[in-house]
């Protein structure tokens, strides 16, 4: 009898991830053990029960996007941070959008997985962002509120359209997606706004 294979929890975990996602939060144990040659016992022993299991492997961890906002911007161009942005909250989403509706649709708890930050976190983060590159003079949209939701909504968007509509991106069309956003928002928020003029404004014409 062969020695039973040695898996790491990553293994596992990256695996029950994949299935969910193709599956769903009712995914066979069965299914995710075959694959990675081991027993159900064995998934069980090393997460003691599939709740367990489901939250180690679907709970997002801290987003490294949200942790590129809180140290930056830096002096590099606007565009080369907006694409290593960009690249970095898509494959975020990507992989945990999936994880976090599947964790809803299961019947665990939201208090087991509902972890700081909380959403308004990412809207304050990203706004602090933008006002920091605005005082470097990278950007100059007065707009800081908007500019930051159509930021979050355009990049999250795009993994919930792929999620409900079972439409995967390749990794080549993200990164493409992530240039192009880049080179979207880096014009927008560069342009100038024009100053209105001060002063009375002008009476229309009367009507004859």
């Amino acid at each position: 009898m062969g020695r039973p294979r040695q898996i790491s929890d990553e293994q596992i975990l990256s695996t029950m991830r994949r299935k969910v996602r193709a599956e769903g939060p009712n995914v066979s144990l069965n299914g995710v053990a075959a694959e990675l040659g081991v027993t159900v016992p064995a998934l069980l022993k090393r997460f003691s029960t599939r709740q367990a299991l489901m939250l180690a492997a679907l709970k997002p961890p801290y987003p490294p996007w949200l942790e590129l906002l809180e140290r930056g911007p830096d002096d590099r161009p606007l565009h080369a941070q907006l694409l290593e942005l960009f690249t970095a909250m898509l494959d975020f989403f990507a992989e945990y959008i999936p994880c976090m509706i599947a964790l809803r649709e299961s019947g665990i708890s939201p208090r087991l997985y509902t972890t700081k930050p909380a959403p308004g976190k990412a809207v304050e983060a990203m706004q602090g962002w933008l006002r920091r590159a605005r005082r470097k003079g990278l950007i100059f949209a007065p707009e800081i509120e908007t500019a930051a939701f159509s930021i979050l909504g355009t990049v999250q968007g795009r993994s919930f359209y792929s999620y409900f509509n079972k439409v995967p991106f390749p990794p080549s069309e993200q990164q493409a997606y992530a240039s192009q956003l880049a080179q979207l928002f880096t014009r927008a928020l560069s342009t100038r706004t024009p100053r209105r003029r001060r002063g009375r404004p002008e009476r229309a014409a009367p009507a004859v």
